[in-house]
């Protein structure tokens, strides 16, 4: 069997910058024998008979030529919106075996089904960090909830649980989709979840949960506070409401009319509620009391100078109240006759009161301060070093024990009364490696920090949430190989997965090592690098590794192949090591680059292509080898491209860089690049895989999950219907003549014309016959026609299709 490619260039088309051809040819065999046999005569010379056998493989030999595609054959030229169009001449594909019936067959390369797009691509985050919006512990704090705004607006409000003060978490949700802005517990069994959704109930501790049938125009709940399994208060829609049945029936208890703004609500018992806010327009204090179950309020507002704008409220006692507002901190000793401030106005954001004397705040820059003597004193900390930043909940839930949680999806706990803090799960990672996956072309995968692992089908646009890696307690790469998926990550752990994620194996590497990356192209060989030049190589599917010799003490930062035969990692000193016979043996080659190496990335056809960091105010660099390595070239810079992360190649021409804020992609062997499009900038995204030449994905820091995808696609023609329709948008093709041509695909009048009933056909993304040589030892022709038609709305610009044609003789 052997393999030859040949990308055919195009000029500069509405619909065509290249087409690929590729020419396959699988083996026929014929076996040809001869056995002599050799027999003893009288007169001769007596001695020994034998015999052999003589065997031979014949090869067939294929050809296949586009040279009569191409020019009119494959230019629409100028389309007006609204019309139907067909190329001018045939696309005359000559195609034969030597000694065998050869097939033709064609395929498209976009995997969507989409087989028309426009050049230019957009880029767009998919998705942000997750938000705790809310802690609540037991009444005997052994236990911990937090509430919180998922990743994607397409998947379940999140809760989170821990039995050990934070230290652990268990993460579940509550059964729709949405945000948890709120979450109390009444008991260990029986727990309350306000949001987006309206109210939820749990009573088995979180494991299931149902809605809450309130009160007519209540569906959006702000806070939740269960007194106990049977009275529960909750604000939400300007409104106070309360059950005292468990939730069997509710009553609404206080209305606020706009431009009034319920901002916080607290209760202290059954009895005993605070709602608080301002004027949205005037800025004007709000401030009411209940002391009789929400039967009647009373405006204590003028308690307070008028332009508190109040955000939380704490009651901690029936005459002791806190108040959280713009101007600071205040303090009720006398059941809101009069308030004192306790701390002046600053950025603080939320707050908790234990005890009518301790007190805690926290602010958006990750910053706590608490007092223990009613706001005599107070004591300042930084949670900055925790990762812990604008800080959405923060819970003292007994003495000397703190949690915060914030949006960088950390949380951090002090066992201490603020004085250290150390950090602790209870989210969705920061995503640090994405890997093409092996399905339809759009299946990705991404891992991260906790071990925490997704997958898409979809280029992005919606993802399953795999969970957390059992004993990968920082996941830094993953690559996919068919249905084996390979994790690697801190302390030497390796773990596999052939169900999809739905079980792991942990695998023994051998090394304490930090393994930095992995990288195999159909997992045959698998390469993990890690720290201190350490390199382990697997040939059964990841479950046995072998350690290999790489030559260098240098930590070993990327890794990266095309075809399981070239291996290339990043080292000190802008160098790489290479090994060109399946990572057995290693050499280290230097680049020529200016600057230390940020990432690599070797393409099918072997070009490897590498990028660098900068020094300021120089530009950082690309380089590229085509001879494994040897020599290098130094690319065209792109454009404000700055410092650049990992590239990913597809082939000597197409790869695509990121930058510290742009995606750049070129389609020339990086003479020139085009800036792709974006919205907002990418100084998150860390890692970025390119699914095809114009799907990409990336993820990064602040759980940032990023997608660039086509815009303003055609698609292809109706399917069953065979026809480009009249005012519909579609692409395809149609074959007029030729040596048998498969009927499904011939145009039955032979002119493939716009009308309704010319046999026009879609052209999927696996391989479809379309027509066979009528013996062997000849060239045929197929002849086809590519039409288009463009709807009223569709946007202008250059569109092109990717399409691939095939001959074999099996």
């Amino acid at each position: 069997m052997w393999y030859e490619e040949r990308r055919i260039p195009q000029a500069d088309l509405t619909w065509h910058r290249w087409h690929r051809v590729r020419i396959r040819v699988l083996p026929l065999v014929a076996c040809l024998g001869l056995l002599a046999l050799l027999a003893s005569a009288a007169g001769l010379a007596r001695g020994a008979a034998s015999g052999t056998v003589v065997g031979a493989t014949v090869l067939t030999s294929t050809s296949i030529d586009v040279s009569g595609c191409s020019g009119a054959a494959t230019t629409f030229g100028i389309v007006p919106s609204a019309t139907t169009v067909v190329t001018g001449a045939d696309c005359a594909i000559g195609f034969g075996s030597s000694n065998a019936v050869a097939q033709l067959r064609t395929r498209q390369l976009d995997t969507l089904g989409d087989a028309m797009e426009r050049t230019t691509n957009q880029s767009e985050l998919v998705q942000s960090a997750l938000v705790w919006n809310d802690a609540d512990p037991l009444p005997d704090g052994s236990k911990l909830f937090l509430a919180g705004t998922p990743a994607f607006n397409t998947e379940k409000a999140p809760i989170a649980a821990s039995t050990d003060g934070g230290v652990t978490w268990t993460i579940g949700d509550v059964g729709v989709t949405g945000r948890a802005t709120a979450i109390s517990a009444g008991s260990s069994s029986r727990l309350w979840a306000g949001g987006t959704f309206g109210i939820r109930r749990s009573v088995d501790g979180g494991s299931s949960w149902n809605s809450q049938a309130t009160v007519a125009g209540f569906n959006s709940a702000n806070q939740v506070v269960a007194i106990d399994d049977n009275v529960v208060w909750a604000n939400g829609n300007n409104r106070i409401i309360r059950t005292a049945n468990g939730g069997a029936s509710w009553s609404t208890t206080l209305t606020i009319v706009s431009p009034l703004n319920l901002a916080a609500f607290d209760a202290l018992d059954a009895t005993h509620a605070v709602a608080g806010g301002f004027d949205a327009y005037t800025g004007a204090t709000m401030l009411w009391l209940t002391s009789d179950g929400g039967a009647t309020w009373t405006d204590v507002s003028g308690a307070l100078p008028a332009s508190v704008a109040i955000s939380d409220l704490e009651w901690t006692s029936t005459n002791v109240l806190w108040v959280k507002a713009n101007s600071g901190t205040w303090r009720s000793i006398d059941g809101a006759a009069s308030f004192v401030q306790r701390r002046g106005g600053d950025n603080a954001q939320r707050f908790d009161a234990r005890s009518d004397t301790d007190v805690i705040v926290a602010d958006s820059n990750g910053n706590v301060a608490y007092t223990s003597d009613g706001g005599a004193t107070w004591t300042a900390r930084s949670l900055t070093q925790t990762g812990v930043s604008h800080i959405g909940t923060i819970e003292w839930h007994a003495p000397g024990d703190i949690l915060a949680a914030g949006q960088s999806e950390m949380t951090t706990r002090s066992s201490d009364g603020g004085s250290t803090w150390g950090v602790v799960n209870a989210g969705k990672p920061f995503w640090q490696a994405v890997a093409r996956g092996s399905g339809s072309g759009n299946d990705a995968w991404i891992v991260g920090r906790f071990g925490r692992a997704a997958h898409t089908l979809d280029a992005g646009a919606t993802w399953d949430w795999i969970g957390t890696i059992p004993g990968m307690g920082s996941a830094n790469d993953v690559v996919v190989a068919d249905e084996l998926v390979v994790v690697v990550g801190a302390g030497g752990l390796i773990s596999t997965t052939s169900d999809g994620g739905a079980t792991w194996v942990a695998r023994t590497s051998g090394t304490t090592q930090s393994f930095n990356a992995v990288t195999t192209a159909d997992g045959d060989v698998i390469i993990a690098a890690a720290t201190a030049g350490v390199l382990r190589r697997s040939t059964d599917g990841g479950v046995t590794w072998s350690a290999v010799t790489s030559g260098t003490a240098s930590s070993i930062g990327d890794i990266s192949t095309g075809d399981d035969q070239t291996f290339v990692g990043t080292i000190s000193g802008a160098a790489v090591v290479v090994s060109t016979d399946r990572g057995v043996t290693w050499t280290t080659r230097a680049t020529g680059a200016s600057f230390g190496l940020t990432g690599v990335s070797v393409a099918s056809d072997h070009s490897i292509w590498v990028t660098t960091t900068r020094a300021q105010p120089s530009n950082a660099e690309v380089w590229r080898s085509i001879d494994d390595g040897v020599t290098w070239t130094r690319l065209t810079d792109p454009i404000g491209g700055g410092f650049f992360r990992v590239p990913t190649a597809l082939s000597k021409d197409v790869a695509w860089v990121l930058s510290e804020v742009w995606i750049f992609r070129t389609t020339d062997g990086g003479a020139t690049w085009t800036q792709i499009s974006t919205t907002r900038p990418q100084n998150h995204v860390i890692r970025l895989v390119a699914l095809d030449q114009n799907r990409a994905v990336g993820v990064g820091t602040s759980n940032v999950v990023m997608r660039v995808v086509p815009t303003n696609s055609l698609p292809d023609v109706n399917g069953t219907t065979n026809t480009l329709g009249t005012g519909s948008t579609a692409f395809g093709a149609c074959l007029r003549s030729g040596a048998s041509l498969t009927p499904t695909w011939t145009d039955a009048g032979g002119t493939c014309s716009s009308a309704v009933n010319a046999n026009w056909n879609d052209i999927p993304i696996s391989w479809d016959q379309i027509a066979t040589t009528t013996g062997t030892g000849i060239n045929s022709t197929a002849n086809l026609r590519w039409g288009m038609r463009t709807g009223p709305a569709q946007p202008p610009g250059a569109y092109i299709a990717q399409v691939e044609f095939g001959v074999i003789a099996p």
